[in-house]
């Protein structure tokens, strides 16, 4: 006798087979489906698991000149001294190109938006463009005339540089690299990192505070968003997760609700020596992953779809 019940329970067994690929494919690479923290310091670049903290791989690159950091992909960018961007591979840390970029003056803050890798020459006063996949100069002198750029963050179409020399927060089209304002705001004491979340703009200080702003306006959400942090504050931000990395000799991050400042974790990871740089990676599944998810899911559907049309059991 049919049933009208969509999906019977004498049609189970058949259909636990596809079950249990989509359990595999949501399963699939946990340690891509989880974020990370990659944070540079000693001569060396670790990775942390962003929720618990816990080392994924310490050290993930060792003997090398630690310095800012930008992940896009499974490529981890790093601003060595004095003067070269290394390239890494994010997963294992082999070293893909330790001289990528050569030839830079000071490299102090780099950011990725695309194909193009933009990176910050605090001694030449410029920001130059390169293509993140072969290194090749864009344009060497995509900003110019700048005061000591030390830290810069895309969103969009737009590329924010903070000029410690000014003690100002510069905002430039990053198509063009035409000045939108040189002072979008004037930078809080002595800041040291940027980073931007929708509309909001993030200000890493070295005297130990998060300072918010309004990333179109400029104007000013909660100056201290995240106070008592030590010196040498850098900044990343992922969601509504803020993360910063100070202290120099026994770095801590800490982990604070990037919208009300409340700590979640202050001390998230610590040990660390001497940080010069920190990188946050969603969690986001490897598109094999996803590929195996929509694909099993899509037979499964045809399956028990076609099965129920013609009135048959699955």
């Amino acid at each position: 006798m049919k049933t009208n019940s969509f999906f019977p329970m004498r049609r189970l067994p058949c259909v636990l087979p596809f079950a249990a690929l989509l359990a595999l494919a949501l399963g699939a690479s946990p340690r891509a489906a989880r974020a990370q923290i990659y944070v540079s310091s000693n001569g060396m670049i670790g990775e942390y698991d962003a929720t618990t903290g816990a080392p994924i791989k310490n050290p993930l690159v060792s003997r090398v000149s630690a310095g800012q950091l930008a992940v896009s992909g499974n490529n981890l960018f790093n601003a060595t001294y004095p003067n070269a961007i290394g390239e890494y591979n994010a997963t294992t840390g082999a070293t893909i190109n330790a001289s990528f970029i050569t030839g830079l003056g000071a490299p102090q803050g780099i950011a990725i938006s695309g194909s193009s890798l933009f990176v910050a020459n605090s001694s030449s006063g410029k920001i130059g463009e390169y293509n993140a996949t072969t290194g090749t100069p864009i344009n060497a002198s995509f900003v110019s005339g700048l005061s000591t750029p030390i830290g810069i963050a895309v969103s969009g179409n737009d590329l924010f540089v903070v000029n410690i020399g000014s003690r100002t927060i510069g905002e430039y089209d990053a198509t063009t690299g035409a000045t939108i304002t040189s002072s979008l705001l004037s930078a809080s004491p002595q800041a040291l990192s940027i980073a931007i979340s929708n509309n909001d703009l993030y200000l890493g200080n070295a005297n130990g505070t998060i300072g918010e702003y309004d990333a179109t306006t400029g104007a000013t959400i909660n100056a201290s968003l995240v106070s008592g942090l030590g010196v040498n504050c850098l900044i990343a931000v992922s969601g509504n997760d803020l993360y910063s990395v100070s202290e120099i000799s026994n770095g801590v991050i800490g982990e604070y609700d990037a919208t009300t400042g409340a700590p979640i974790n202050p001390s998230l990871v610590s040990g660390l020596h001497f940080p010069a740089g920190i990188a946050v990676v969603s969690a986001i599944p490897e598109p094999s992953s996803w590929a195996l998810l929509v694909g099993c899911a899509a037979f499964l559907f045809v399956a028990v779809g076609r099965r129920v049309r013609s009135g048959t059991a699955v």
